[in-house]
Formats: structure tokens, sequence, C-alpha cells
């Protein structure tokens, strides 16, 4: 998922319409793309927020956010295995929601 100015590149969008062309990530692009999971979120978020902490709000705005791919994806930890434990990885671009919720430090009104 490299951005890319060229006059013939693709445009891709992440989607759940099961028609869609299939496109497969290598590990490098799924870090690149997510590469925090819950403990980074969190620790950047409080070091980033003066009115943060991890409460209802919190995780409520962050599991209404984890719908959508553009912020969160889950992954399997045995990937050969449907039933086996997830763990869910987040964007950067999440910050620009969670912006919308809490004050930046350092920020003035």
């Amino acid at each position: 998922m490299k951005k890319s100015t060229a006059e013939g590149a693709l445009k891709v969008a992440i989607t759940d319409d099961p028609d869609a062309p299939r496109v497969f990530l290598k590990e490098e692009d799924f870090k690149a793309r997510y590469p925090w999971d819950y403990a980074a979120l969190t620790e950047r978020l409080r070091k980033r927020y003066s009115d943060f902490k991890a409460t209802e709000k919190y995780h409520g705005v962050r599991k209404r956010l984890m719908g959508d791919a553009r912020f969160s994806m889950s992954r399997f930890l045995d990937p050969g295995n449907p039933k086996s434990a997830k763990k869910d990885f987040f964007s950067p671009q999440i910050l620009d929601e969670f912006d919308k919720v809490y004050t930046r430090r350092g920020v003035s009104t």
C-alpha cells in the first residue's frame, strides 16, 4: 500500500465486497500500515493528549474505529488456524479521529 504519483499507478481501496479483486499484503506492508498494537496505541494517546485516560470513553471510540480498515486490522496469531486468538493492530491515521475527542498537549484552543 504505497502511494504513487506515477501516471499509470493503480488506485486501491480496502473493502469487504466479496466480488472485489483480492490483494495480499506482505508482512512488511502490514507492519508499515498498522504498526501499533493496543499497548502502543494507548501509550501514544497518553503522551499526545492532556485529558486522555483509558476509560470507557476511550474504549468506546477505539472499538467503533476498529470496524474501519483505515484505522485497524485484526490478525490471527496462528494464520493457518481460524480458531486461534486474534490481535488488533492500529494505523497512525487513527490519531486524526482521537484528535476530535481529546485535547492535544501544547495546542491552545
